[in-house]
């Protein structure tokens, strides 16, 4: 670092100092330094190559989308940065390995969690709902402390069901290559690398044309299939249940109290354009018995081969906000640490050890402070603070914030999330 650039690439971050070029955040994530000393993304890369059938190919939208090129050294690479969002820290902080506390950086051996991932039964059987009809799923949510997550029943083919993750931070579902082999699910292409912070793993393309999400129908298409560490055993999750499937039905409810997903009628079609949010829009029918306690407007993000994210505003202390994906599959919430030292967070001197696409990493945690969203307060709580935003966003708003509310619904149809409902 420096009171003054070096050269060309320097860049001058939020403490005043100069860095050099390859220190940048974008510098790792896959970003380059064009000849006029300026950051582009990695599809603008000249050397950028054509992906596999099935995946996106350049963005359609605001960020990234689920599936970019990136140069690399010959090999094809792809970068699912959203679905990714939630691999880092979604099923991560609890679900795939251990989390663990410690000081000093001191880290003990890994080991992986017994968590008490439920049963979920024998029944495949399926039923459209009726237009209007509203039908209820059975979700349990599932705590280890601080951290929450949700299970959903997924179904495959007429067997399961299975236990996803319902992960509204992912915007390709996504399901362990274990069960897609078990199942013999057909692959779409020669697959590619899924890159996570710092680390990377092998996937595929499968095609499931016949599931459904408890006694809901589900429209066939395309799924990652990759091989997580903590997935695809016995009484571990099987999958991310993600946005690409939620927002087809227009609106969901999470009911974290009473441990139940609501669904407002069978499946609509794809989301297909980008919806800039509305905080005045009405309750969905058939999701509320009555007023909510806030409406926030919400950003929702469509990325071309079917990817959705929805995003929103989140405020910390001196006057700091920033882009959060709302993210129900993360079990800890999540903070950049740029956006944390401008709104001087404090950090809790521990750090907790999460595993991702590819390997285990540890990351420091800090107080949120007094943050909010939408002006209603959310309860103070511990953040992991990790690089996010070359994803174009400063944050992941997950479940065990969300959970705090007890209710809430997603409408991805226009671009509101409505919390405290009841």
């Amino acid at each position: 670092m420096s009171e003054v650039p070096g050269g060309p690439g320097w860049w001058r971050a939020t403490d005043g100092r100069w860095y050099p070029p390859g220190t940048h955040p974008a510098a790792r994530a896959g970003w380059w330094m064009a000849s006029d000393g300026q950051w582009y993304p990695p599809w603008s890369h000249p050397a950028f190559r054509t992906p596999v059938p099935g995946w996106p190919a350049h963005p359609a939208g605001p960020g990234r989308p689920a599936g970019v090129p990136v140069p690399g050294s010959g090999r094809r690479a792809w970068v699912l940065p959203v679905v990714v969002t939630s691999l880092v820290l979604a099923v991560v902080v609890t679900l795939i390995v251990t989390l663990v506390v410690t000081v000093a950086n001191r880290l003990p051996a890994l080991t992986a969690p017994q968590l008490p991932i439920p049963i979920l039964g024998t029944d495949c059987s399926t039923s459209t709902p009726a237009a209007g009809s509203a039908t209820v799923v059975k979700a349990p949510v599932v705590r280890a402390g601080g951290p929450v997550v949700v299970i959903v029943p997924v179904c495959l083919g007429g067997k399961g069901p299975y236990p996803f993750v319902l992960d509204t931070g992912a915007a390709q579902s996504l399901i362990d290559s274990r069960l897609a082999s078990t199942l013999g699910l057909p692959t779409v292409g020669s697959g590619g690398t899924i890159g996570g912070v710092g680390c990377d793993a092998q996937a595929q393309t499968v095609r499931e044309s016949r599931w459904s999400l408890g006694s809901v129908p589900l429209t066939g298409q395309l799924l990652i299939s990759s091989s997580v560490p903590g997935f695809g055993g016995t009484g571990e999750p099987q999958g991310l249940l993600g946005s690409d499937v939620l927002a087809r039905f227009g609106a969901v409810r999470i009911d974290y109290t009473n441990q139940k997903v609501t669904l407002p009628g069978p499946e609509g079609p794809l989301v297909k354009a980008a919806v800039p949010g509305s905080a005045t829009a009405p309750l969905p029918t058939g999701l509320s018995s009555g007023q909510a306690r806030t409406e926030v407007a919400a950003t929702v993000a469509v990325y071309r081969g079917g990817g959705v994210a929805i995003q929103l505003r989140v405020d910390f202390p001196r006057s700091q906000s920033g882009l959060f994906t709302l993210d129900t599959g993360a079990a800890l919430s999540a903070v950049d640490p740029v956006l944390a030292r401008a709104a001087r967070l404090r950090t809790t001197g521990a750090s907790v050890t999460v595993g991702s696409v590819g390997c285990v990493q540890s990351y420091s945690q800090v107080g949120s402070g007094s943050w909010s969203v939408g002006g209603t307060p959310i309860a103070a709580q511990t953040l992991i603070s990790v690089s996010l935003g070359a994803m174009g966003i400063k944050g992941l708003l997950g479940s065990d914030a969300l959970s705090t509310f007890g209710a809430v619904v997603l409408d991805y149809g226009a671009g509101a999330v409505f919390l405290g409902v009841p």
